[in-house]
């Protein structure tokens, strides 16, 4: 609002007014801005963070900045003090590239966090992957509806396979990934899951069902789920939305859907 020293800008919203100083924007906006301005004349810094994701948009901008505080020197401009930063960065190599530029290390600043593998989770739950399920791996022929598509020509099979949300792709009888022995502490469930697993495709039944154990048995708070794209975000969403578990009403939980394609009311 007027009067806010701190603004933001992503895609076509935008809050800046002429008392910010301090804008946050995506490297697509300082490109677009840089478009008009080379020189970024009215700024004083450029932080740059997550430059380790090595985008097409953040390595150009990059590019672009490297030699923008020596340009602005030669000018007889205010100087243009440009930070990278990142978690994982490897600081040698955008040391060297920046002109072994100084580089200031914050240790110690890590949030504490404890990997719990998929395995273990299928134990802890006692979990079954369904045969019928699209994440289990079966060969041609076999599993749900094969009998509803004796008979169908491929067009036919094709779009009957469509609407259930399958495909007709050999995925052969059992997890070429899977390795007995590095799960012999595990449930025989457990292995059985990991024979037929294909990893390719998301298993929402066990995401639905981790996500009600972890709110049946961890103290409150809140629960990130990445996933590939939006198809998958909104997939989840709705399957929790009809899951009574996650009913605001009678729970008071928040599903909230975050993706770039959505619009800020959306999310």
């Amino acid at each position: 609002g007027a009067g806010s020293l701190v603004g933001h800008h992503v895609r076509l919203d935008a809050a800046v007014t002429r008392d910010t100083r301090l804008t946050f924007m995506t490297a697509g906006i300082l490109l677009r801005r840089m478009h008009g301005d080379p020189l970024l004349s009215d700024v004083s810094h450029v932080v740059l963070d997550e430059i380790h994701e090595r985008t097409l948009d953040g390595d150009f901008l990059l590019a672009l900045l490297r030699t923008l505080p020596a340009r602005r020197r030669e000018l007889g401009m205010p100087p243009l003090k440009l930070a990278v930063m990142s978690a994982t960065l490897d600081a040698d190599l955008f040391c060297g590239y920046l002109g072994r530029c100084p580089v200031v290390r914050a240790e110690g600043r890590t949030h504490p966090v404890e990997t719990v593998h998929l395995e273990d989770v299928y134990d802890t739950l006692a979990y079954a992957l369904d045969e019928e399920s699209r994440s289990c791996r079966r060969p041609q022929g076999e599993g749900r509806g094969t009998r509803a598509l004796d008979g169908l020509d491929r067009k036919e099979r094709a779009a009957l396979l469509d609407s259930w949300g399958t495909d007709d792709a050999w995925r052969g009888d059992e997890n070429p990934d899977y390795d007995p022995d590095m799960y012999a502490h595990n449930s025989r469930l457990t292995n059985r899951n990991l024979s037929r697993l294909d990893e390719s495709i998301i298993d929402y039944d066990l995401i639905e069902a981790l996500l009600g154990h972890v709110d049946d048995e961890a103290p409150p708070g809140a629960v990130l789920v990445f996933l590939p794209g939006i198809g998958e975000v909104t997939a989840l969403i709705e399957r929790l939305a009809a899951n009574p578990h996650f009913a605001p009403r009678h729970h008071g939980h928040r599903l909230v859907p975050l993706h770039s394609a959505l619009s800020a009311g959306e999310q």
